[in-house]
């Protein structure tokens, strides 16, 4: 076998494990694609659900590929925003949040000091 065979054969091993690559990276591509589609789903659902309590919930992408919610609801002076690696996630993190928010105002109200500082974002020194 001469160096011009050699060659040919190698060139052909490439082409069929660039080819090999080529599949694996669409389905690759097919199973994310699969799982955005369901995480877009079950953060319908869930902002459905919420709305339910009069809450608005969105989400956008955010910063390193990972997913925004936001929350406003009535009963909140404020939105609450949360990240997450998935859309789901990100609005079950801030919903979690907001749950959290009695306990955060009983600890805070026992320390009249501290509530200026959170409420109104001045310094209590």
């Amino acid at each position: 076998m001469g160096i011009i065979d050699k060659c040919g054969t190698l060139w052909e091993r490439a082409g069929r494990a660039a080819a090999s690559a080529a599949d694996r990276l669409g389905a690759v591509k097919a199973i994310v694609r699969l799982i955005d589609n369901v995480d877009e789903r079950a953060a319908r659902r869930l902002r459905r659900a919420l709305g339910r309590r009069a809450w608005l919930v969105s989400w956008q992408p955010g910063r390193n590929g990972r997913w925004q919610a936001r929350i406003s609801a009535p009963e909140l002076v404020r939105t609450i925003e949360r990240t997450g690696w998935t859309r789901w996630r990100a609005i079950r993190r801030a919903t979690a949040a907001v749950d959290r928010l009695p306990t955060l105002r009983a600890r805070i109200g026992r320390h009249p000091r501290h509530v200026a500082g959170v409420m109104t974002g001045d310094d209590p020194d």
